[in-house]
């Protein structure tokens, strides 16, 4: 059963380009997850609210159990989320990372937590004249106290 409204369809575009998808996989150390994964195959356990795309586990990010922890997590968040929203998503994927491991953020907005230190910045744009996003690539150096 899908938690996701019916109507709704999903579209090829929902996961990385290839060249995407094959250098955010050269970061990747297991085990790893991909919460929201889309169609993308990334991550051990793939998490998505939709069982049409097919994730190891149904679930949305915000009520997903940290019943462990992760080497690796990816995240491609809704882009519309709002300005309080992106904390709580954020600090989600930074309690589900192991410390020392890594977080691969995807999104319009660079995020910040006293939990992780910024490695890298990956501007992203599919086409010419398209949008862009950002790929933030985060170590987890921390636990929150």
């Amino acid at each position: 059963m899908s938690i996701r409204n019916p109507k709704l369809l999903l579209k090829k575009s929902w996961m990385w380009e290839a060249e995407v998808n094959d250098l955010l996989r050269s970061f990747e150390v297991k085990p790893s997850i991909n919460i929201p994964c889309g169609k993308s195959r990334l991550g051990d356990v793939r998490v998505d609210i939709d069982a049409l795309v097919n994730p190891t586990q149904i679930s949305d990010i915000l009520t997903y159990p940290v019943s462990r922890q992760f080497k690796t997590v990816f995240s491609d968040p809704p882009w519309k989320l709002n300005y309080y929203q992106r904390f709580k998503w954020f600090f989600k994927c930074v309690d589900l990372c192991e410390v020392g491991g890594r977080i691969m953020y995807n999104a319009l907005w660079i995020p910040e937590s006293k939990c992780v230190k910024l490695d890298e910045t990956i501007v992203r744009q599919s086409a010419p004249f398209s949008n862009t996003s950002i790929i933030s690539i985060f170590t987890k150096i921390k636990e929150k106290p």
